[in-house]
């Protein structure tokens, strides 16, 4: 999906911006962004990256693995949250 908002957001810019010097062998293949007033989110991924390398495949399987991780762990801890406030509300109406 895409959102109104990542027109306005290039990789080619975010790559100047972002000036870091990274270790041998380690590239920068995109970046996650959040729109915090929509809370809406988006992977800006470097467009060289997306391809039909079996290189390019096995990374953006890992970078897709990790976020899927994250997720999941995000989703539990918003569960135990909410859980913990049933809890305290069932013992103040006891």
């Amino acid at each position: 999906m895409e959102y109104d908002w990542e027109k306005d957001v290039e990789y080619d810019l975010i790559e100047q911006k972002i000036d870091i010097e990274l270790p041998d062998g380690v590239v920068l293949v995109g970046l996650a962004l959040a729109n915090i007033e929509s809370v809406e989110g988006c992977l800006i991924v470097n467009p060289r990256w997306v391809g039909g390398d079996i290189a390019q495949i096995d990374v953006l399987q890992d970078v897709y693995g990790d976020a899927e991780r994250n997720y999941r762990a995000c989703l539990e801890a918003g569960r135990n949250y909410y859980d913990k406030l049933q809890a305290n509300k069932k013992r103040v109406l006891q």
